[in-house]
């Protein structure tokens, strides 16, 4: 699922997050790459597992951000991908969040009711 609000966009993978839904995720940050938006969050709250495709997904999802000069975090891993993460040291590499209520430019009112589109 994919929600926009303001300047701020969130992805939320269902599942597991592997090359298929790495590949999905790729295709998803594409299509929103010529639209501004000043922060992208991916939501890993429905995801229950990650390998390297995943990873791969989310590196080149921060390198995207970055290179569009958007600010680019991960919101509510589970335990889980907390702890590849950590083995992988990528959580010194990515913005990890616990809650959408930060400093601007991400908005505490977050309307996930304005769903858009659906990373499949």
């Amino acid at each position: 699922l994919t929600s926009f609000k303001d300047n701020l966009v969130v992805i939320q993978p269902q599942g597991g997050l592997d090359l298929h839904s790495g590949t999905a995720l790729s295709q998803t940050l594409c299509k929103i790459c010529p639209q501004r938006f000043s922060c992208w969050v991916i939501d890993l709250t429905h995801v229950d597992f990650i390998n390297s495709a995943g990873l791969a997904a989310l590196v080149t999802a921060l390198n995207l951000a970055q290179a569009h000069d958007c600010r680019f975090a991960i919101h509510n891993p589970p335990p889980s991908v907390k702890l590849v993460f950590e083995i992988t040291r990528l959580d010194d590499l990515f913005e990890v969040m616990e809650t959408l209520e930060v400093d601007a430019p991400l908005a505490p009112d977050l309307d996930r009711e304005a769903t858009i589109a659906q990373a499949a």
